[in-house]
């Protein structure tokens, strides 16, 4: 299929959402896949005019997190949206474990994909982890079994979101993401005002929880155990509506 216009581009995404089975990606692959989603992305929107990007409507669509409300998976939608330029919140009712993407909607299908394939890495790499002696050493220790889930995955998605960086920075060298890049203030300006028109208005929370270092510090290794040095401080960013 001839890539033409925005519609065209979110019909690729989705049928690639369709191809991905949760096989439990490790954060090495979820990372690949991060970087072929954005080469992919900067290819497409060569095809793209700002004139088009003017006359897109933003979309709001909310991922299903599974699990528990408040888990600490959804602070990995701070880089997966900065990847793809749109704006992330979670739900404000607290029974339910969601997250929103609002922006173009290319920009938000392709992060919906990305944050389905880090879900299907943390699982995984979770499942790898309490098999190891340090696991059972943290429970023989008397440690929180949902203590160390939650710090493992806290851990792992600081690694993500820390490649997730790294990787925006080497697609601007590229030609296609230097195009992408120019084309972030006019999209921003499309987010922006529909986000008036909405009367959404974001504020920045910072939860705090104890970390059982152990874990945390399996999750930032989890993958290919690159340690990024990361402070555990028990700090999670994220968003909110007002």
């Amino acid at each position: 299929m001839a890539i033409k216009s925005i519609a065209d581009i979110v019909k690729r995404i989705k049928a690639l959402r369709e191809k991905t089975v949760d096989r439990g990606a490790s954060e090495a692959e979820a990372a690949a896949a991060a970087k072929m989603a954005g080469r992919m992305m900067d290819k497409y929107q060569l095809k793209i005019s700002d004139i088009e990007v003017k006359q897109s409507e933003a979309v709001k669509e909310y991922l299903d997190l599974e699990g528990k409300a408040r888990d600490p998976i959804t602070s990995a939608s701070m880089g997966v949206a900065d990847y793809c330029d749109v704006e992330t919140w979670r739900d404000l009712d607290r029974s339910k474990n969601n997250v929103c993407f609002f922006g173009l909607p290319h920009d938000v299908e392709m992060a919906q994909y990305l944050m389905e394939v880090i879900i299907g890495a943390s699982k995984a790499e979770y499942a790898r982890f309490k098999k190891t002696k340090t696991y059972q050493h943290q429970i023989a220790s008397g440690a929180n079994g949902r203590t160390i889930r939650h710090s493992f995955i806290h851990g792992m998605c600081t690694r993500l979101n820390h490649r997730l960086r790294e990787l925006k920075a080497e697609r601007l060298k590229t030609e296609g993401g230097k195009h992408s890049n120019a084309l972030v203030p006019v999209k921003n300006a499309v987010i922006r005002a529909a986000m008036a028109e909405e009367g959404i208005n974001l504020r920045h929370t910072k939860s705090r929880s104890n970390l059982n270092a152990a874990g945390y510090e399996a999750g930032v290794k989890a993958g290919n155990r690159v340690n990024l040095g990361r402070a555990v401080n028990g700090g999670t960013n994220t968003r909110q509506i007002q």
